[in-house]
Formats: C-alpha cells, structure tokens, sequence
C-alpha cells in the first residue's frame, strides 16, 4: 500500500465525507432561507388583505421594487402579480402558500437535523474504533478531526441564525402582533353556516376575516360572516377601528360551538353575553315577528356589553350599561361609527323608539326575494 496506509485512506474518506456534508448543509440553510422569505413574504400580504381587502394587497405589492431581479421578494411578488390578474378571491391561494413554504422548510431542517445527528454518530465510532475494527485511544491526530466536524455545524448553524429561515413568522414576532396575532375563530364557511337558515339567505354570505385591537391590548384575528355586497365595507371598518386601537372584545360566527347550549341555537344570547361582535344570524327582531336584519347579513352587532339593546325598562344583555366613557362603548363622534356612517350604514344609537348601541346596518338588497324563499320552506 506504501503511504497510502490504512490510517490515511480513512482520514481522507472522513475528510471527504466532512466536505460532503458542509455542502449538503450550506444547500439545506439556503433552502431554507428561501422557504422562510416565502413564508414571510406571504404572510405579509396575508395580513395586508385582511386589513385592507384587494386594495390593501395592491398597496403592499407596490412596495415592493419588481425590478431587482436578485431579491428573492422581488420574483415572488412578479409572479403573484401576474396569477392575481386570473384569480378571484387571493386569500385561499396565500393561506395555502404560507402553509406550503411553512412545511417545506420544517421538512428540510428536519432532513438536515437528522443527517447531522447521524455524521456525529459515524464519527464517534471511527474515533473510538478507527477503520481497523478495534476498540483504541482517542489520540491527538484523530482528535484534530474533530475540529472541522464542529465548523462545519457551528457555521452552518450561525448561517440558520442569521437567515431566520426555518422559524415560523409566529415564532418570531411576539403573539398579539400583526404578524402573530392571537386567533378568536378559525372556522370555514360552512362551519359558520351551521345554525339554520333558508338556503336563499345563505347563499350570498361570506366569511372574511378580521383584525382588531382587544381589550387586552394586543391583536386579535376572527371571522366575521356577511353578505358578500358588505364585504369592502366590513374591511374598511375594521380597518379604521385597528388604526383608531378602538378595541373589539372577539369577533366569533354566531354558529360556533361556544353559543350552542341545550340542543339548540341560542339566538344571540349567548354571543351577546359573551360581549361577542357578529353579523349574519337568521333569526326575529328583538321582541317582534319580523326578520331581524341579520339574517340577511345585512347588520352587525359591536361589543354589545358596552353598547346593550336598550327599550325601556329591557336591556340586552341583562346588566349591561351604557358610558360613553369606557372604551369599546360606540358613540356618535367615534371613528367606528364614523366610518360605518360614510359608507352608508344606519346606526342604532341614533333610533328614536329605542336604543341599539351595539347595532349598524345596510340593506344591500330587494328583502322580498329572500321573505318569498323563507315562505316557501
């Protein structure tokens, strides 16, 4: 064999493997670098459509300079220009390329996670038993193979800091951020439509989603379900309201399971005990036999612990009571009610019969269409 002893042939063989194994890891933290921009980039205009709807979503896009061709941000927002030209509603294709970036860069440090973990353990053994089979002391030569072994993983592990790429932009930002915010509902549309209604007064109904400033000081994301004539308005206020940091306790479909008690449906009792804001809800006026104007979807109901229903001696919920004062409480100077009025909406706080702080509304229809529907079944 001459020089070329058994000692050397496995030094070399090791070092070539370390060689391998720096460059199958530099390709994995590049990946995943590019998968983490994916994921940010997405979510970003995730939220810019939730706050602001299409509009929002082009304002986001036009910050971004399509023109530099070596910024990875740069390529995707050239892309998601061209497919948002052919595509209707962009939030199902953005939740699912968050959800496809977020996987493909878990899977690739998962990969790499266990091929290191594995290089340890082939070098350990090669340590301690050499290439000869036999069990030997740990000498000075093989211990300066370990040093390029640990700079392999110590750089590559500062690259995957540096980058930020594997970490989810929820564990980045803090909860109750824009980017993180603490999530209320996270229901699909026929989740939200459980509760009965005729199939005329379903069929117009969307749910959007919705960003806000709570009481606890933080931001919120719920779902909001309306008819799909009020969506651009329902953005639009919200978006004021999160501007204003006028804070909304939760906004939760009517239909979820936290408002179904005893069998049954409660109404909006239980939304409105819960100081729950909702919209879409089939169901009679207050104390009358005339459809409310929610089972259209064409009102919505804000805080209603600190705006109450009030008639007289009857307040809705019960206990509740009215201050100006308090914050989340709906009066005529706020930018809430401001922006609701602007639009076009009726606000209840300014009825004469009665006081329905809690309540706005927009007829966005013909109403008979729907009553000869509710009739027929």
């Amino acid at each position: 064999m001459g020089f070329l002893n058994k000692r050397l042939i496995g030094r070399l063989i090791m070092l070539v493997f370390i060689c391998c194994m720096l460059f199958a890891n530099f390709l994995a933290v590049r990946l995943m670098l590019n998968y983490g921009v994916d994921t940010y980039f997405y979510d970003k205009l995730q939220v810019a459509y939730s706050i602001g709807g299409p509009e929002g979503l082009k304002a986001e896009l036009a910050k971004i300079p399509v023109t530099d061709p070596l910024r990875r941000e740069a390529v995707l927002a050239k892309d998601f220009s061209f497919r948002l030209k052919t595509m209707g509603d962009p939030e199902a294709f953005l939740k699912e390329k968050v959800y496809e970036s977020k996987k493909k860069a878990y899977f690739i440090r998962d990969m790499r996670s266990a091929a290191i973990f594995l290089m340890l353990i082939l070098f350990a053994c090669q340590m301690v038993l050499g290439f000869t089979g036999k069990p030997g002391a740990i000498k000075g030569g093989r211990l300066l193979l370990f040093f390029p072994l640990l700079l392999c993983i110590a750089g590559c592990a500062c690259m995957e800091k540096e980058s930020g790429a594997p970490v989810k932009v929820s564990e980045t930002a803090p909860l109750g951020s824009m980017q993180n915010p603490i999530v209320d509902s996270d229901s699909t549309l026929e989740e939200a439509l459980r509760k009965y209604a005729p199939f005329e007064f379903k069929r117009r109904q969307r749910l959007v989603e919705v960003l806000y400033y709570s009481f606890d000081g933080k931001i919120h994301k719920g779902q909001l379900v309306i008819d799909e004539r009020l969506v651009g308005d329902i953005r639009e206020v919200f978006r004021v309201a999160l501007e204003d940091k006028f804070p909304i306790q939760s906004v939760i479909p009517i239909s979820n399971s936290k408002f179904y008690k005893d069998g049954e449906w409660n109404g909006d009792d239980q939304s409105m005990l819960a100081n729950n804001t909702s919209a879409f809800n089939y169901r009679k006026v207050t104390g009358g036999k005339k459809l409310s104007k929610h089972s259209y979807g064409f009102a919505i109901d804000i805080n209603p612990v600190q705006n109450p229903y009030i008639k007289k001696d009857i307040v809705l919920p019960p206990g509740a009571v009215y201050d100006p004062f308090v914050p989340g409480t709906l009066t005529s100077d706020c930018a809430v009610v401001l922006a609701f009025t602007r639009l076009g909406w009726t606000w209840g706080g300014r009825w004469s019969s009665l006081k329905d702080y809690q309540h706005f509304e927009k007829v966005a229809g013909d109403l008979r269409e729907y009553e000869q529907s509710a009739d027929a079944e």
